[in-house]
């Protein structure tokens, strides 16, 4: 018998996960391929239909940037480049094509997206996140998942699959910064900031969701009811089937302690929380035990009976229990227009940070020499990330299909027009010997310009975890010795969190976030620099000046004001052309409080370019200490240079609301600060009752705004408490 069968035929096991070569290659296979995969998931549905309980199984899969254990699909940039994107389309598009390129294997459901929020930079997964805002992860985590899914959800179409929102909750502030560790926050920090991306996911339909490792307060996420049961069940209305993280059961006894065993471990999580199914990657305590807590009456039949209607509906809805082999047919994987897709993505997902007397973009008819270095410079597998072909990413540039480098998406483009010089200088710890680094200084004195890309290696998860969030400093002391020279300098970030520079980027002439663009980055990065691709990209996150500068967001309270001082801001980001906002106004639809706030934005520079309009809203005065100013919505538009356009926000209740003192959703009468670029007003919110009336809105009247607070106003607001009236939404 083997050990598919044995499991099958005494377990009952319904569901299987990863990928064989997850921990790395076997033999000479590095990566399934999709005629690997199916014979494999054909295998195991065979079997599944003859033993056991003759169900078909499910298999799930972390599909995180594209089938990123296919060989030689799609792979998207990370999620992280995603979000800088701020293009909603391209979000939906990666999760369309990533669903039909993971069920063509037959696999229906995939780990993915996570929506959690990047609060602490050290942490090693802030690449998978959507950064640090919760309207941004709102969006975007509904548009990938609309992707997946379809929209409304379509699970039974062999070209969509089940997502799966993760990690719920909370497990992205740990509060030392490294995976898995604990934190303390209270319910109003996570119902204000967390739980907006995760409802994000449930207003899509999400059809699973994954609970995470953390412990919150001394409760592990695994054993909690509040968490798991009264938030994500009763008040975010979420109805689909719960799966742990990996091992998250067993993890209650050996690595929280709040169980003395596994069968007490599996007691406590099945007693207390919703969880349907337990993700066991080694032993089968959780079917063992669970049946003998039945039995003993100490779990009732019916908790095992919800689980249970929960996961064969999911089977249902996918469409595996009339047709367990569903797949799509003709389907190839990485083909063209896919990968034009995900080239499109790390396009827009670069965020040029700096670019002094610009520097950039290169003028390749006058460039003469240029020095290409660094140890991300000629590496596809760090343009990668984790989480790629491998969980720790690619061992070698030789396992991938495709793909272009820095240096050799420079060479494409410059051609014979610019002498390209590559030396490597420093490796991706910071070492080098003597004659490695004087090989390049010498080289970079002889050039007309240097590319130098910089970053960190590749890791997921706890194999991340970092003490300090200061690059190498060989890379650093590299950098300075490069600017030394006195040769322009071009930084390429090529990185997945933002990692301190020190003094590094003082004195260079242009600086360009990667983050981790994918194996296209390359042809993406060199298109910017020579100017073939105006960049778009705007941060995802607050980039830190020093390691004492976080955890802060740039939505923090107006007391944490004074030591706001990153490197750059949360949604910074240039262009080689002029955008100038201008004609600021509010549409006040009389009578029932809401509002269409406008803005015209006139492309005043020479090149075609896209710009994401932001608008930031903020309550000045409120019950609970107000955010300096939050995210309440962003278009990115597409504008020909001399060309301009006016982009309109429909406000609704949710842009006043915020956690009050009772925890709920509340909305107070006062002054808001409204901007939109680098333009602002106020709007006094009188009767916020008023949004929460569903009628047809009237005509539109607007009214100028004035592009400044009016201090007397603010001044008789202030003094006037009686009108701090709330309304708490249900």
């Amino acid at each position: 018998m083997t050990a598919l069968n044995y499991y099958l035929e005494n377990f009952y096991v319904g569901s299987f996960l990863n990928s064989p070569t997850s921990g790395g290659p076997i033999g000479d296979v590095s990566c399934l391929s999709v005629e690997q995969w199916q014979t494999l998931i054909n295998t195991i549905i065979n079997a599944s239909l003859n033993l056991g309980s003759k169900i078909p199984i499910i298999y799930g899969l972390d599909s995180v940037h594209g089938a990123n254990y296919v060989y030689n699909s799609t792979l998207f940039p990370q999620e992280i480049n995603a979000a800088a994107s701020f293009n909603r389309d391209l979000v939906r598009q990666m999760g369309e094509i990533t669903a039909l390129e993971t069920r063509v294997t037959g696999i229906p459901w995939v780990f993915s997206p996570i929506q959690c929020l990047t609060f602490t930079p050290i942490w090693p997964r802030v690449y998978e996140t959507w950064g640090e805002d919760p309207f941004l992860a709102h969006e975007m985590g509904y548009e990938i998942i609309s992707g997946l899914q379809s929209q409304p959800a379509n699970l039974s179409s062999p070209d969509h699959l089940a997502a799966c929102m993760k990690h719920f909750i909370g497990y992205s502030f740990p509060k030392i910064g490294e995976d898995q560790m604990p934190n303390w926050m209270h319910d109003r920090l996570i119902y204000q900031y967390f739980v907006p991306s995760f409802q994000g996911a449930v207003d899509a339909g999400v059809a699973t969701a994954m609970e995470a490792y953390n412990e919150i307060a001394g409760v592990p996420l695994g054993a909690s009811h509040q968490y798991l049961t009264t938030l994500l069940r009763e008040r975010m209305n979420f109805t689909g089937m719960l799966v742990t993280d990996y091992a998250v059961i067993e993890m209650l006894n050996y690595f929280h302690h709040v169980a003395a065993d596994y069968k007490d471990a599996t007691y406590v999580s099945m007693n207390q929380t919703t969880i349907d199914m337990s993700m066991v990657p080694l032993d089968t305590s959780f079917p063992t035990d669970l049946i003998a807590l039945v039995q003993e009456g100490r779990i009732p039949e019916s908790r095992v009976d919800e689980s249970c209607e929960r996961i064969l509906q999911l089977k249902k809805d996918l469409g595996i229990l009339d047709n367990p082999y569903l797949r799509p047919e003709g389907v190839q994987v990485g083909n063209s227009e896919h990968l034009a897709v995900a080239l499109n993505m790390s396009r827009e997902s670069l965020v040029l940070l700096q670019n002094n007397d610009n520097t950039l973009p290169f003028d390749a008819s006058n460039l003469g020499t240029l020095l290409v270095t660094g140890p991300s410079a000629d590496s596809l597998r760090y343009l990668a990330g984790g989480w790629t072909i491998h969980w720790q990413g690619a061992v070698s540039d030789d396992e991938f299909g495709y793909g272009t480098t820095i240096l050799q998406g420079i060479q494409e483009i410059a051609g014979d027009q610019v002498k390209v010089i590559y030396e490597e200088g420093v490796d991706i710890a910071g070492y080098s010997t003597d004659e490695q680094f004087a090989a390049a200084i010498d080289a970079a004195k002889s050039s007309d310009a240097v590319v130098v890309a910089i970053g960190e290696h590749n890791y997921a998860e706890r194999i991340g975890d970092i003490n300090d969030l200061t690059l190498p400093i060989g890379q650093i002391n590299f950098v300075e010795a490069l600017v030394a020279t006195g040769t322009p300098v071009v930084v390429i970030l090529v990185e997945g969190r933002p990692r301190v520079l020190n003094n590094a980027t003082n004195f260079t002439a242009a600086l360009i976030h990667a983050m981790l663009p994918g194996p296209l980055g390359g042809q993406a990065i060199a298109e910017v620099l020579f100017g073939h691709v105006n960049p778009s990209g705007r941060l995802p996150y607050t980039y830190p000046a020093s390691t004492g500068d976080f955890p802060l967001q740039y939505y923090h309270k107006y007391s944490e004001e004074v030591n706001y001082t990153p490197l750059y801001p949360f949604g910074y980001g240039l262009s080689y052309t002029e955008f100038v906002y201008s004609n600021l106004q509010i549409a006040n639809l009389t009578g029932y409080g809401n509002f269409q706030i406008s803005v015209d934005v006139l492309n005043n520079g020479k090149r075609n370019g896209k710009e994401t309009v932001m608008l930031f809203v903020s309550d000045i005065y409120r019950s609970v200490t107000p955010e300096i100013r939050m995210l309440k919505g962003f278009h990115k538009i597409e504008i020909s240079a001399g060309e301009s356009t006016t982009v309109v926000f429909n406000v609704t209740k949710s842009v006043f609301e915020f956690i009050g003192i009772d925890l709920k959703p509340t909305i107070e009468a006062g002054v808001f600060n409204i901007t939109v670029g680098p333009l602002f007003g106020y709007l006094n919110l009188e009767n916020p009752e008023q949004l929460l009336k569903n009628h047809p809105p009237p005509p539109v009247k607007k009214q100028n705004v004035e592009m400044k607070l009016n201090v007397e106003t603010l001044k008789a607001y202030t003094a006037t408490p009686s009108i701090r009236t709330h309304t708490s939404v249900s």
